[in-house]
């Protein structure tokens, strides 16, 4: 669910500067899709 909500949220956006994603939610910085997806759309994981 987190997933396809930041996947939609970062369809819409047009944004030049650098994205940062921030998740209270600690197993989705282990998730190997997850962090897949944040790097093809050039987010950066904190």
């Amino acid at each position: 669910m987190v997933s396809s909500m930041l996947e939609a949220a970062l369809s819409q956006t047009n944004c030049g500067a650098s994205l940062i994603v921030h998740s209270d939610q600690a197993w989705h910085y282990k998730m190997q899709p997850y962090r897949a997806m944040l790097v093809r759309r050039g987010v950066e994981q904190v």
